[in-house]
């Protein structure tokens, strides 16, 4: 609407109408508004201020209500639509109020959905007046009916119920809404127009025909092909002899699609608040854990070196270290689901990356199950963590098996590709993305299919359908936080009894990849020839971290209360080469310890510890001096890093 919106609102409560004021401006950014708080005054400003629409609460004071409201506005002007909000109406009051007049209620717990109703009310009623004026004039001249109905902004159609209704005329604006010419309207039914079955429009005219129903919301599609959502008055009119039906068509595309983000994105903000809860509880698990991993991980390492090789002592040790790298792993996965774990990016050539995974995925699927992977001969690079992106195929993989194992035809495809993602197509439906060049992968099977209201459950964390078989509810949860740190999205496509596709959207990179590292020969780190204090509030794992590092020749004095550390530099003169710290303690956290020492110590390094991850403990560390290990780690991934950084000028 080009002009200001007038909006009365009729209110006794000041937050209330704070509330109305706050949903109002989201929506509808050019209005006026008018604020009426007793009976008395009403009719002054209906008059004076002459609204576009009238919001009222049920309840005004003890004397006045909500038909009493209804009434008054009616008996001035019946085109000025009357909305009712209450905090509690019954469904009694609120039929009485649609009776009396009313165009919509809408408790004050659902005020969302207030500014959307009030630019389609606004609408009909403008509809109403002018197919009300329309009729009237009808009357007294079809020539001058003619003239309305040529020159009318609103697009017309003048339908023959009695001939599958053909159409038999169309304005301008109509015209211009659809791309048809007058000519070929003419030959057109609106079936051709209606994307709904040919048997409900010829109900719905027949009630139009009746006056049993004058408003509908279809979907149309015009000349071009594309899907236009319209509001539509149609009514009975008389034209010469016959009696035809005159529709009114406003073109709500623009509304219906900003309705339809805005839903998505309160869902999805709702999902971010959930998946935040999670990953803070994810954040502390996975911290106590760590903390008691990284000492089994040091210890188990020693025993495996201090026993001999082939010892059933030394294949406990190892026994121990592989259960303590899948707690790791479980960890990780954790944090994962809240999307708080700690991802190695690298630029690779992702047909080199599946080249690389082919024969896992396969060796995932059973003999019975056709298998392919189709990859594009397009350049295909993405920054990505290998080995997370591969834990996604991997749970995908693992689903579709499950879900093909009944069916009479068992495939899985996975299609790689590039795909464009247009601006329109993130204002509809991808609110995290943006607007770009992504790889697409794409993993279809030929199963059972997954029921619309489990869809939009899937991707919550622990939300299963296998109990019975073991499902832990994480998998989906899991792949959906890697695919969102990778700044992308996952999208499930499915029909029941047809099957599932997901489509895993991650943006496409230009240029060269990074290259292999070679892996780090732990044997060659030699002998560290350093002081370094070790500060760790944790008594249990700064033993462990101690005793692993002076294998390595580091002379460690450990500190575990951080006012120690300080005053041993401080007050008694200790030195060091490098100060390895936790970062969340008490008293101090590990940045604030460092940042004292380097003023008493010169070209002072430091290594930050935690078992919280990254994501987590941002603000505390100073990313730009200072090196970060997550726990847990084992002795050889510390000296390694210690051997890095000193090695550093």
């Amino acid at each position: 609407m080009d002009k200001k919106i007038k909006i009365l609102i009729v209110e006794d409560n000041e937050n209330d109408i704070e509330l109305m004021f706050r949903e109002i401006k989201n929506v509808i950014f050019s209005y006026e508004s008018c604020v009426c708080r007793d009976k008395d005054t009403l009719e002054h400003l209906l008059k004076e201020f002459q609204p576009d629409v009238v919001l009222s609460d049920y309840s005004i004071g003890s004397s006045f209500n909500g038909l009493e409201v209804i009434k008054i506005v009616k008996n001035i002007d019946r085109f000025i639509p009357v909305i009712i909000i209450s905090g509690s109406i019954g469904e009694e009051i609120a039929v009485d109020c649609l009776k009396s007049g009313a165009g919509d209620y809408i408790l004050k717990d659902r005020l969302k959905k207030l500014p959307y109703s009030i630019l389609e009310l606004i609408e009909k009623e403008k509809i109403r007046k002018e197919k009300d004026l329309l009729f009237e004039r009808l009357k007294e001249s079809n020539e001058r009916y003619s003239s309305m109905f040529e020159n009318s902004k609103i697009p017309m159609l003048l339908l023959d119920p009695d001939n599958d209704l053909k159409i038999l005329e169309a304005n301008d604006a109509a015209v211009r809404l659809y791309g048809y010419t007058k000519d070929e309207f003419k030959n057109l039914s609106v079936f051709d127009l209606n994307t709904l079955p040919k048997d409900e429009v010829t109900r719905l005219a027949n009630k139009a025909r009746n006056e049993s129903q004058f408003f509908f919301d279809f979907q149309h599609c015009i000349k071009n092909g594309e899907h236009i959502f319209v509001n539509v008055y149609s009514g009975p009119v008389k034209f010469g002899e016959k009696v035809c039906l005159l529709s009114f068509i406003v073109n709500i595309t623009e509304k219906k699609l900003l309705e339809r983000k805005n839903k998505k994105l309160e869902e999805h903000i709702n999902h971010l608040n959930r998946v935040e809860s999670l990953g803070r509880l994810a954040a502390t698990i996975a911290h106590d854990f760590n903390n008691i991993l990284t000492p089994i991980i040091s210890y188990s390492d020693m025993g495996v070196e201090s026993t001999e090789e082939g010892s059933v002592a030394n294949e406990y040790f190892r026994q121990i270290r592989n259960a303590a790298d899948k707690a790791a792993s479980l960890t990780r996965q954790i944090l994962a689901v809240g999307r708080k774990q700690i991802l190695a990016f690298k630029k690779v050539d992702i047909k080199n990356f599946f080249s690389e995974i082919h024969n896992m995925l396969h060796r995932l699927v059973r003999e019975d199950i056709e298998f392919k992977i189709n990859i594009s001969d397009k350049s295909l690079i993405a920054n990505i963590d290998t080995g997370q992106i591969s834990q996604v195929l991997i749970n995908m993989i693992v689903n579709a098996v499950d879900a093909v194992k009944n069916s009479e035809v068992k495939k899985i495809i996975i299609d790689v590709d590039n795909c464009s993602i247009s601006k329109r197509m993130v204002e509809e439906k991808f609110i995290d993305l943006q607007p770009g060049e992504y790889i697409l992968i794409e993993i279809s099977d030929t199963g059972c299919g997954i029921p619309k209201e489990d869809l939009k459950k899937i991707f919550e964390p622990f939300y299963t359908t296998k109990l019975d078989s073991g499902g832990s509810g994480l998998g989906l949860a899991i792949s959906f936080g890697i695919i969102k740190q990778h700044k992308g999205d996952l999208a499930v496509y499915s029909e029941v009894g047809k099957g599932t596709t997901f489509k895993i959207y991650i943006p496409a990179e230009q240029g060269k990849i990074d290259l292999e590292e070679n892996e780090k020969k732990y044997d060659d780190i030699g002998k560290l020839d350093l002081d370094v204090m070790l500060v760790e509030d944790n008594k249990f794992v700064s033993d462990s971290i101690s005793k692993g590092l002076q294998r390595f020749g580091c002379r460690v004095v450990t500190f575990n209360d951080p006012v120690e550390a300080i005053n041993a530099v401080i007050n008694e003169g200790y030195r060091c080469d490098l100060l390895v710290s936790d970062i969340i303690m008490p008293k101090y956290n590990g940045k604030e310890i460092y940042i004292l020492l380097k003023e008493m110590i010169d070209d002072l390094k430091v290594i930050f510890i935690s078992g919280y991850s990254e994501d987590v403990i941002k603000d505390t560390l100073d990313k730009s001096d200072a090196c970060f290990i997550q726990k847990p780690f084992d002795s050889y991934i510390l000296a390694a890093k210690i051997k890095e950084i000193m090695n550093k000028k």
